[in-house]
């Protein structure tokens, strides 16, 4: 997850000469009040500190309830592919291509799911779920 929000934050770097060339709002209000570099670091930040409550929680959640682990770890990466993977690979890629949003999103889902499930596969389970709790 990480590295799509990295890949987001990078190429906008580069590529952004100027605040209102972002499309999100909020980032750019960001950019606009504290440079493009420090506001961009600040949105992504705080954006991010939720992203690691929700797997965090899940992880917790997904310990206690071993029997609908496999479904809630399911909408936790579909969900969570979606809302930050895909929206963050658009948000890189539309720097880079004119791909509609949802090609866009699309893409970055499926890479996430991809990512996700076959070193899961691999290992008989989720490394994901390693990231809130000691072994």
């Amino acid at each position: 997850m990480s590295a799509f929000i990295f890949f987001d934050y990078l190429v906008t770097i580069i590529l952004c000469k100027h605040p209102a060339n972002e499309g999100n709002l909020l980032a750019r209000g960001f950019m606009q009040n504290y440079g493009i570099v420090l506001g961009l670091t600040y949105f992504d930040l705080l954006m991010t500190i939720p992203i690691y409550i929700i797997l965090c929680v899940d992880s917790y959640f997904i310990k206690s309830t071993t029997g609908h682990s496999t479904l809630a770890g399911l909408f936790t990466d579909v969900g969570l592919g979606w809302i930050v993977a895909g929206a963050h690979f658009d948000g890189a890629i539309s720097w880079l291509s004119e791909m509609p949003a949802i090609v866009g999103q699309l893409t970055g889902l499926v890479l996430y799911v991809l990512i996700v499930t076959f070193p899961s596969i691999n290992r008989g389970n989720t490394g994901r779920y390693l990231v809130c709790h000691k072994s």
